[in-house]
């Protein structure tokens, strides 16, 4: 398949070997939650860029749909032109929506697209939610506590590291932040306690596995949706897997979960209509400005 120029490449350095690899360990962290895909299933790459994870999913494009969608008009272009067949594309926007019916998703996968999502991260969860099958997989990545102590050590040198260390707040707030953004937007390079992001997803999800160092640096953290009526009481799940000892399982209690005044909105109107979740939040609202600490 065409590899894309290297200025739709995002930085990316060995852009083949890193899809393939992120994406084989994906599979890994799936398959070991006890799924599979099977004929007539749907997948989604949010955030999907020119490809670079997208395009080794070939061999699953004659029994799956796959769908790729990103903020970037001239990546989805690309896309359109040079791996469409067998894959499909659209180009989507900023605003915590997806052109997908509900539950239509059985896979949907964003690799470091939580990691530049300040204001709407809680809102873009919801949406996934709403597309994701029953019985679906969500897998995201995020900066969290390892990725900061990572970059302390052998991932010092890469550019976009010395760039966010040179930020004095970063040193600042690393040991006592809930959520951090340096930048605004999509420019933004965002890091979580990962504490404080799983008791937001608790609301929504449950939390199957968190594996760090699964997309370079980053965590990546395995959900499904919880059902409607599912008990809220707190229950520890127990697996069995080949994967690095760094996969531990969280609890899927519901706990109450922060958002930012920005989005408080948004959030509530999409929580007033998802509530067949039948969960009980309690929002706290705090401002942020750019480079501002959210503390839980």
């Amino acid at each position: 398949m065409p590899v894309p120029p290297e200025n739709l490449r995002l930085g990316y350095e060995e852009y083949l070997s890193s899809g393939e690899g992120h994406v084989k360990t994906m599979f890994e962290i799936i398959e070991a939650s006890d799924f599979s895909l099977n004929e007539g299933n749907k997948i989604l790459d949010l955030g999907c860029g020119a490809g670079r994870m997208i395009r080794h999913l070939k061999n699953l494009s004659a029994a799956c749909e796959i769908w790729g969608t990103d903020i970037s008009a001239e990546h989805i272009y690309w896309c359109k032109q040079n791996l469409s067949p067998p894959f499909n594309f659209a180009t989507t926007t900023k605003i915590p929506h997806l052109p997908f019916e509900d539950r239509y998703f059985n896979l949907i996968y964003c690799g470091s697209l939580f990691t530049h999502i300040d204001d709407l991260a809680e809102a873009w969860l919801l949406e996934l939610r709403r597309i994701l099958s029953p019985n679906g997989r969500l897998y995201i990545t995020i900066h969290d506590n390892h990725t900061m102590e990572l970059f302390d050590d052998e991932y010092s040198f890469p550019e976009i590291v010395k760039h966010i260390k040179s930020h004095e707040i970063f040193e600042e707030s690393k040991d006592k932040m809930g959520m951090l953004s340096i930048g605004r937007d999509d420019s933004s390079q965002v890091f979580y306690d990962i504490d404080y992001f799983t008791k937001t997803l608790n609301p929504m999800f449950e939390i199957l596995s968190i594996t760090q160092e699964a997309y370079y640096y980053q965590t990546a953290i395995l959900l499904k949706r919880k059902s409607g009526r599912q008990s809220i009481k707190t229950k520890w799940k127990v697996i069995t897997t080949t994967l690095s000892p760094s996969v531990f399982i969280y609890p899927s209690n519901i706990v109450a979960f922060s958002i930012s005044a920005a989005t408080f909105s948004i959030v509530f109107a999409t929580i007033e209509i998802c509530s067949v979740a039948s969960f009980q939040s309690r929002c706290s609202i705090a401002s942020r400005t750019a480079g501002k600490v959210f503390t839980p």
